[in-house]
């Protein structure tokens, strides 16, 4: 018995020098960088039917991906508008190659892109629409005053996506 405890033991350490058992790491260097660079908060005739808002909310923004080329990019967060009736922070969510099916005229370029490469930087804007509870919109009623972005996806040219890591810099509205 002794003798075959003896051998388990080393081969084991033998075994050890060629499988560590914690093996090196690499880190994932994919990052996207984005900036929230202005919020402007403009009139508008309604966009759509049902919708009241006789504002938009027209966010700019700065993305940089770096070591990652992709078809698109989606950004998941929140935004904080000023009421009455209450500020209260609002789900969005957007993509670099698509734009909502409403859009407002607004004067301002929504672009979309065909695909992100990496270290290449895009300034694109995006809007957030107040929602009809905001009515009626008077000086500041519906305004972006925060935003937050909360995930960020890397999406292929087969609408697959997975979460990347991202770091998020000015948020001023």
């Amino acid at each position: 018995m002794r003798h075959l405890t003896l051998f388990c033991t080393v081969l084991s350490l033998a075994a050890c020098e060629h499988y560590p058992s914690n093996p090196e790491l690499k880190p994932d260097l994919r990052l996207v960088r984005i900036d929230h660079l202005s919020t402007r908060y403009v009139p508008i005739d309604p966009p759509a039917e049902g919708l009241v808002a006789r504002k938009v909310n027209i966010l700019e923004f700065r993305v940089r991906a770096e070591n990652l080329k992709t078809a698109a990019l989606e950004f998941r967060g929140k935004a904080s508008l000023s009421g009455p009736p209450e500020t209260k922070a609002h789900a969005f969510r957007f993509r670099t190659d698509r734009l909502d099916p409403v859009v407002p005229q607004a004067g301002f370029p929504f672009e979309v892109f065909a695909s992100i490469d990496t270290g290449t930087t895009y300034v694109f804007y995006r809007f957030q629409i107040p929602m009809n509870e905001y009515s009626p919109f008077a000086d500041g009623q519906g305004m972006v005053t925060a935003l937050t972005i909360d995930e960020v996806f890397a999406i292929d040219e087969q609408g697959e996506s997975c979460r990347v890591a991202f770091s998020s810099g000015e948020n001023r509205p």
